[in-house]
C-alpha cells in the first residue's frame, strides 16, 4: 500500500468528556458525535437516541455485561478496530467504575480484603486501561459521566461527580476538554469547563429544542478554538495555571507535566503541600502547587542527566 501525505487537522482530536444530571440530554449529545458511532453502552440505552445519528451506530457484542467490563471492551478494541469508526462512546463511565467501587468497599468490610487500598486496585487498573485503550488508537471518544444533587454539612445542596476525584484526574489527563450541561429556566446549555488548547468558560445554549443538540459538537470546536493559531493553542497549553477549578484539576494538571504517572501519588503530594504549607485561599495553593510540579520536574531531569553522565 502506497503512503498518503498527511494532511493536517482543523482542530484537536476529539478527547472530550461530558457530564451531567441524570436524563438531561447527556446520551442526545453524543449521538451528535461524528459517525459511524461505536457505542460502550454500560447504561444500556443507546437504542433510545441513535435515531438521532447522522450515521451508523455499530453493534460489538450482544452481551449486555461485556458494556460494563473494562478488560472485555479493551480486548474487543484491540481485536477489532480499524479505521471505520468516526466517535468512540462510553456511555457511562460511571456505570463502570461506580459497580467496581461498590464491589470494592464490600469486600472491605466483609474482611474479603485488609485494607482499602487493596480493595481498589482493581478499579484503578480498570480505569487506566479503559482510557488509555480507547485514547491509543487516535480516534474521537466521547466519556459520558453522571452529576448529582447532595447535601453538605449544613443541608445545602451540592452537585456531585459520580466518580471519584482520583479517578477524574485520571480521565481530565488524557482530554482536551470536558463538558458539563447546565440549565437555565427552560433553556439547556453546555459549558466548557476545561479546555487544553483553547478557550473555556463560556456556555453554549441549544439553539432548538425540536432537534436537541443539533450541530453542537461543531459549535463547541468553533467557540474553543476558531481564529486561534497553533502558536496560541501551544501558548494556551504551556500557560502556567493561577487557580484550579477542583483538585482533580490540579492532579489532572500535574500528570500532564510529567510530574506524576499516578493520581493517587498526585493527590498525596498534593494534600502534603496544603497541610504543611498552609495556603489561605485557592490562588495560594495553586502557585505553590505549580511550584511543587515545577521542582519535581526539574529534579527528575537533573536525576536523568546524572544517570546518563555514568
Amino acid at each position: 500500500m502506497a503512503f498518503q501525505k498527511m494532511t493536517k487537522s482543523k482542530y484537536p482530536l476529539r478527547q472530550w468528556a461530558i457530564m451531567g444530571a441524570p436524563l438531561c440530554g447527556k446520551s442526545t449529545f453524543a449521538a451528535r458525535m461524528k459517525a459511524p458511532i461505536l457505542p460502550i453502552d454500560a447504561d444500556h440505552r443507546w437504542d433510545q437516541v441513535m435515531d438521532l445519528v447522522e450515521g451508523d451506530s455499530l453493534k460489538w457484542t450482544d452481551n449486555p455485561t461485556d458494556h460494563t467490563n473494562p478488560h472485555q471492551i479493551a480486548k474487543m478494541l484491540r481485536k477489532e478496530m480499524d479505521g471505520s469508526i468516526g466517535t468512540i462512546v462510553v456511555d457511562s463511565l460511571t456505570n463502570i467504575i461506580v459497580p467496581m467501587i461498590t464491589m470494592a468497599m464490600m469486600d472491605f468490610e466483609n474482611g474479603d480484603v485488609k485494607n482499602l487500598a487493596a480493595a481498589f486496585k482493581d478499579k484503578a487498573v480498570a480505569m487506566r486501561l479503559l482510557t488509555t485503550t480507547l485514547n491509543s488508537f487516535g480516534v474521537p471518544a466521547l466519556y459520558i459521566y453522571h452529576k448529582s444533587e447532595a447535601r453538605d454539612a449544613k443541608a445545602q445542596k451540592i452537585a456531585r461527580e459520580s466518580i471519584s476525584q482520583v479517578e477524574l484526574a485520571r480521565l481530565q489527563a488524557e482530554l482536551n476538554a470536558t463538558f458539563e450541561i447546565v440549565q437555565d429556566g427552560d433553556r439547556r446549555g453546555i459549558r466548557v469547563v476545561s479546555c487544553r488548547r483553547g478557550r473555556l468558560g463560556m456556555t453554549l445554549w441549544d439553539g432548538d429544542p425540536k432537534n436537541p443538540w443539533l450541530g453542537m459538537p461543531e459549535r463547541l470546536e468553533e467557540a474553543m478554538y476558531g481564529g486561534l493559531t497553533d502558536e496560541q493553542m501551544r501558548q494556551i497549553e504551556s500557560a502556567t495555571p493561577k487557580v484550579f477549578k477542583s483538585p482533580s484539576d490540579a492532579w489532572a494538571w500535574s500528570i500532564q507535566q510529567g510530574a506524576f504517572t499516578e493520581p493517587a501519588h498526585a493527590k498525596n503530594a498534593y494534600e502534603k503541600v496544603k497541610q504543611e504549607l498552609k495556603p489561605e485561599n485557592a490562588e495560594e495553593m495553586a502557585a505553590l502547587w505549580v511550584a511543587e510540579v515545577q521542582l519535581r520536574i526539574a529534579d527528575a531531569r537533573r536525576a536523568q542527566e546524572a544517570n546518563n553522565g555514568k
